[in-house]
């Protein structure tokens, strides 16, 4: 008899120690559930074919850990947007006082500077990309794009400092660098990416100046061709003007000898 009700009592003790544990699993299984639902919402979990590319490839391992600057592109934009990056200092304006307190600068707009910007968002996703700080960008802003028509602004913190050089990663933009362009009167400053680069003459206040006029019709044109990887026309488009260069500065030939 002893031991039959130890039998039970042991049968008993066994069931409630299985049910306290399945509650548990259960309780850790809801918890577990909940945690990985919400980082999915957020994007912190990627593919089985994102993980074995990373895995065989350290390279996009590490670009994947970079933080990326702007927020994704919606879906249907992804196959038909390109994107263009703008410097600001001696490229769209020219400032003068101190840079630190914006409000005591004199902002100068490059002419055809406006025009430009409304033109190229018709086109493009625009970005401004600065070594200015956030307080003086956004005020010399005011006067360069009033009419809000560039859709993201980067600062002096998303560049990285060599020397007296800010470098431009516009890696980090989370756009398909085939669909890049980045303008800037600094050739220094996109020497990582500088296949997608166009270089621009800095502007210090010349009235006369054409340098945007004259690139609108290129950058209308890429997207017009819908090319699909812009620094090929780019690379046509620098021997164009390298050839245009040499041509200029080459003596005349005398036309008796020759």
């Amino acid at each position: 008899m002893l031991n039959l009700l130890g039998q039970i009592c042991a049968r008993r003790a066994k069931s409630a120690f299985y049910d306290t544990a399945a509650m548990c699993l259960r309780y850790v299984g809801k918890i577990a559930y909940d945690v990985i639902r919400k980082m999915m919402c957020k994007g912190l979990f990627i593919s089985v074919n994102q993980a074995a590319t990373m895995a065989s490839n350290p390279r996009k391992r590490k670009e994947s850990a970079k933080e990326l600057y702007l927020p994704p592109l919606h879906p249907e934009q992804k196959s038909k947007s390109y994107t263009l990056v703008l410097d600001l200092d001696e490229t769209l304006v020219h400032a003068t006082g101190d840079s630190d307190n914006p409000n005591e600068c004199v902002v100068r707009v490059r002419p055809g500077t406006k025009e430009f910007v409304d033109e190229m968002s018709k086109y493009y996703e625009l970005v401004i990309f600065t070594a200015g700080t956030k307080e003086y960008a956004d005020y010399a802003l005011k006067f360069a794009d009033p009419s809000g028509k560039i859709s993201h602004r980067l600062y002096r913190e998303h560049a990285t400092q060599k020397g007296t050089v800010f470098v431009k990663d516009i890696s980090r933009l989370g756009r398909d660098l085939r669909r890049v362009i980045i303008i800037d009167n600094v050739v220094e400053n996109f020497q990582l990416q500088s296949e997608n680069g166009i270089f621009i003459s800095t502007w210090e206040g010349d009235e006369k100046d054409t340098a945007l006029s004259q690139l609108a019709p290129v950058l209308k044109q890429i997207v017009d061709l819908r090319l699909p990887d812009v620094r090929a026309a780019l690379r046509q488009y620098r021997d164009y003007q390298v050839r245009r260069i040499i041509t200029r500065v080459r003596p005349r030939r005398d036309p008796i000898i020759y």
